[in-house]
């Protein structure tokens, strides 16, 4: 894609723009929908390309935690590829306030990823799967510190659980299986 999505051309521009919204809408029925506000609006976050946010509740803090891609301004956004910024917010509504500009992921350039809290764990320990640059694309799962704000990272990683070459993983559990798509 040498013309678009834009990660070959100058920052900003193409599919890769600085201005992009994280917005949140709400529906009674997945049909018709209500938009709510822009949860992290450009004015309070750092310069950059914001995409594929990721929203979980972390019931003991009683707060939102926002994860989202965030490429920090470069000749290309190639040359930044991804970290994953960290914002809380007392309500999913928001407004988030930044408080983690780069997890401490094991893989660095992270892309398509997923969050997930155990629903069988009393303790409501979250994971995040993704997949990175920095391992040619193959999904790997680690378990986010205690109050979600950051990852473990190779201190609890499962490593490569995918051949190279995959990406967008979502997890889940039913019936006491976890399992995990990509």
């Amino acid at each position: 894609p040498k013309n678009c999505p834009g990660i070959y051309l100058e920052f900003g521009h193409c599919g890769f723009r600085t201005d992009h919204a994280i917005n949140v809408y709400t529906s009674p029925d997945l049909e018709h929908w209500t938009f709510v506000s822009n949860i992290l609006p450009q004015e309070v976050r750092p310069e950059g390309i914001y995409f594929r946010p990721k929203v979980v509740y972390h019931k003991s803090n009683d707060e939102w935690v926002l994860w989202v891609n965030h490429l920090a301004p470069a000749i290309s956004p190639l040359v930044s590829y991804p970290e994953f910024l960290v914002a809380t917010s007392p309500n999913p509504e928001g407004p988030f306030t930044v408080i983690n500009t780069r997890a401490g992921v094991e893989i660095s350039g992270g892309g398509d990823f997923a969050l997930m809290v155990d629903p069988n764990d009393d303790n409501g320990t979250a994971y995040i799967a993704y997949d990175a640059w920095g391992n040619n694309h193959a999904v790997l799962v680690e378990r986010l510190t205690p109050d979600y704000h950051d990852s473990m990272g190779a201190a609890a990683s499962s490593g490569k659980i995918s051949p190279i070459g995959n990406e967008a993983p979502i997890m889940f559990e039913r019936r006491g299986w976890y399992y995990i798509l990509y």
